[in-house]
Formats: C-alpha cells, sequence, structure tokens
C-alpha cells in the first residue's frame, strides 16, 4: 500500500463512524486527496471537531482490551499518545 492510499483508507475509516453515527452537529471534514476538504490543501475553510476520531479511538482501545492486549506504554488509558503531543493537548 502507497502512503496515498493508507491516507485514503484512514480518511475512510473516519467517514465510516462519521456517517454511521449520523451526528451532523459537528463538523468532520476529510483529509485524504478524495474529499473536498483534502483537495483544497493547507487550512483554508477546513473543520473537523474530532468526533470520528475520538470514536474510533475509544473503539480501538476496546478491541484492544477484548482481545487481551494491554495499551503500549506511550498512550493513555484512552488511547491519546503521552510522549509528544500531537493535537497541542
Amino acid at each position: 500500500m502507497t502512503r496515498q492510499e493508507a491516507i485514503r483508507q484512514a480518511c475512510s475509516i473516519l467517514s465510516l463512524a462519521y456517517h454511521s453515527v449520523g451526528n451532523y452537529d459537528t463538523p468532520s471534514d476529510g483529509f485524504c486527496d478524495s474529499c473536498p476538504a483534502g483537495r483544497l490543501g493547507g487550512e483554508w475553510h477546513y473543520q473537523n471537531a474530532g468526533g470520528a476520531l475520538d470514536y474510533v479511538r475509544a473503539a480501538v482501545v476496546a478491541a484492544l482490551k477484548r482481545d487481551g492486549h494491554a495499551i503500549d506504554g506511550g498512550f493513555d488509558a484512552e488511547g491519546r499518545e503521552k510522549a509528544k503531543a500531537i493535537d497541542g493537548k
């Protein structure tokens, strides 16, 4: 899989969560080259409240726990990276 294919797949997974939950009160613009916001480039008019990301993160954490895996030490119990802040928090 190429870098661009991986980006498209990640964007598609977030789109799956966003559209399946159906809460359109918060924005969740895509970021791959197949999405209108992704094709614009930069941050111009890009809006994403992070709800789909949080949903997917929680699902991954739940699946890891269900399957008997410990959360990697670089992440907190909610699956957020500890070593470096990727979203300024």
